[in-house]
């Protein structure tokens, strides 16, 4: 399989667009979901869409939204930062993150080889 993931026209507008699976091809599966780098690139080339973020997208349960979260660890130590008040979502101010990920966003990932998606 390529290393790189591609499942828009390089012409489409990217710039909305974040990487959703129907929950309909996780059956049986909820929460958090760990696979492997091979089992995550099938799901995403077999199910993966992009759809505009927005309030109805977020209310809609035919959907999950992809969000990758990873841990920076060193030795037994694991990054620990703690949110600002700049951020656009209040009710996470001041809150402490042991992960750094969101969303996967179109431009993120489109075109790109899988292991750059997290340098945003």
């Amino acid at each position: 399989m390529s290393n790189v993931i591609s499942l828009v026209e390089i012409s489409e507008d990217l710039s909305e667009k974040i990487l959703v699976i129907p929950v309909n091809s996780l059956e049986g599966q909820e929460g958090l979901i760990h696979m492997t780098e091979e089992e995550l690139k099938n799901l995403i080339v077999s199910n993966g869409q992009y759809k505009t973020r927005n309030p109805q997208l977020e209310c809609d349960e035919a959907y999950k939204q992809l969000i990758t979260y990873p841990l920076l660890k060193c030795g037994d130590r694991f990054l620990f930062a703690r949110r600002t008040s700049k951020g656009g979502e209040s009710r996470l101010h001041g809150m402490g993150l042991i992960g750094f990920g969101g969303h996967v966003r179109a431009e993120d990932i489109e075109n790109k080889p899988f292991d750059s998606w997290m340098e945003r």
